[in-house]
């Protein structure tokens, strides 16, 4: 048998108002108990509806899968706005929390992570094998350079 109205579920045309009401608060993250004193029905009736009425269960899935496809349309708008304001954050003066977000969102964190900051020794060694060989006010540089974004941690 065909829908009269594909639209709205079957299991939505046979809710109660009180139903509609209760599947609303609870998909909303109302408790039991709270959506019970909003449809002005005891607790132990809702229960009932949400752990043994198909119809109820079914509105209930239904309105939490709305719920949540209209907020992925909502943060989809919100990421332009989003990437515009860690851009700006890179551009700063202390851009290292923006560059940790980027690398973690893009699971580069733990790579990242692996990779640990190069010591005095390191650098040292790294000068003996330079070609020219780094000079001291390079390798202090480096060093401060590096001490000033250990900060940001």
């Amino acid at each position: 048998m065909e829908r009269r109205d594909p639209t709205i579920p079957d299991a939505e045309k046979t809710l109660t108002p009180q139903m509609a009401v209760a599947v609303d608060a609870l998909a909303t993250g109302a408790t039991i108990k709270d959506a019970a004193e909003q449809t002005g029905v005891t607790r132990q009736t809702v229960s009932e509806w949400f752990n043994h009425q198909p119809d109820f269960q079914a509105a209930l899935a239904a309105r939490r899968s709305e719920l949540w496809r209209e907020s992925v349309v909502r943060m989809r708008a919100l990421v332009p706005s989003a990437l515009d304001v860690i851009e700006a954050e890179l551009k700063g003066e202390k851009p290292l929390g923006a560059a940790r977000l980027i690398l973690s969102l893009t699971g580069f964190a733990d790579a990242a992570a692996t990779i640990r900051q190069p010591s005095k020794g390191d650098l040292d060694d790294a000068a003996l094998d330079a070609e020219p060989p780094m000079s001291d006010a390079l390798t202090n540089q480096v060093l401060d350079d590096l001490a000033r974004r250990g900060k940001g941690r």
